[in-house]
């Protein structure tokens, strides 16, 4: 992988431009960044609304550091005149002082009336634009340079057991429903398939025999997960245990019991380069974009002092909840 200062140079300085690439060479100029203790807890809060858990100490801490990363790219983009010059933030500002009730009819007026009531640093829309702005230019310059041969070559070696094509089987079943026979289900399936094995009936014929499913008979080509959507995990993986071109015993799913006939077996096999080139030099961009934007906050913490609030415990981390 070549230096990562490299993918700065060539990009983020259209972005960041001597903050970054100047901070270690002088005493900057520091701005006070401060997370205080309510918005710790709008974050620790927010947490708990989207997992139903409450976040452990490193994970709250995280989510604070994140908060300030953003504020961090939020100033910068404000001070490249990103809020002048991106057409959505532009847009967003002046619809809002109409929605205030302006009676100005001029777009740059009411663009500088919303400038003048601070709505640029206080709208959560607005902010997460131009944090995006910053945040797509680093991209932008993680991307610049495809990667090498070697890199990806490389980087397929390190991770060759993630690009293993699984194990597929096609198969057709013969379904019997809980619904309609209820505690007989199980029973019925197992006479069907005595009845099936005696007369010799065929594969299509034995699924007349049986309950209409709603997502087919036949399934081509499924892996163990594809099968697991459709049955759910036990059923799933009790087929790849079955042996070809001869009626299993009743399975059970969710929604009854099926009688599988595997029709041919694909065993997992290793995926070459070739095959999924794209997708291993998507992991290294990933990669790439991760830690150019880890250096990128480093640099530009240099001009920033951070101050954060940590409340005290709040009554339910007191009470267990």
């Amino acid at each position: 992988m070549r230096p990562l200062l490299h993918f700065l140079a060539i990009g983020l300085a259209l972005f960041v431009g001597d903050r970054v690439f100047g901070a270690w060479l002088s005493e900057p100029e520091r701005e006070l960044v401060r997370i205080d203790a309510q918005r710790v807890e709008e974050v620790r809060r927010q947490w708990i609304a989207r997992t139903r858990s409450l976040p452990t100490e490193l994970e709250l801490q995280r989510l604070v550091e994140a908060e300030v990363d953003d504020e961090i790219l939020f100033r910068e983009a404000v001070s490249l005149g990103f809020v002048e010059t991106d057409p959505v933030v532009r847009r967003r500002l002046v619809r809002n002082v109409q929605f205030l009730g302006s009676d100005s009819e001029d777009e740059q007026e009411l663009f500088e009336e919303a400038l003048a009531l601070g709505l640029d640093r206080s709208d959560p829309v607005v902010r997460r634009r131009l944090v995006q702005r910053i945040r797509m230019g680093v991209s932008g310059a993680a991307r610049r340079e495809p990667p090498t041969p070697e890199e990806l070559l490389a980087r397929y070696e390190q991770s060759r057991s993630r690009y293993v094509a699984p194990a597929r089987v096609g198969l057709t079943h013969v379904y019997m429903s809980r619904d309609a026979h209820g505690a007989e289900a199980v029973g019925r399936a197992r006479e069907l398939r005595r009845q099936i094995a005696e007369r010799g009936v065929e594969v299509d014929a034995a699924v007349r025999l049986g309950d209409p499913f709603l997502r087919g008979h036949r399934m081509a080509s499924r892996s163990e997960r594809d099968l697991a959507g459709v049955f759910g995990p036990a059923l799933a993986k009790a087929v790849f245990e079955l042996d070809p071109q001869r009626w299993s015993e009743p399975i059970e799913s969710a929604y009854g019991f099926h009688l599988v006939w595997i029709e041919e077996r694909v065993p997992a096999r290793q995926r070459p380069l070739e095959e999924v080139e794209s997708q291993v030099r998507e992991e290294i961009f990933f990669e790439r974009e991760a830690r150019v934007m880890r250096e990128t906050l480093d640099r530009l913490r240099a001009y920033y002092v951070v101050e954060i609030g940590w409340p005290a415990a709040s009554s339910d981390e007191q009470g267990g909840a």
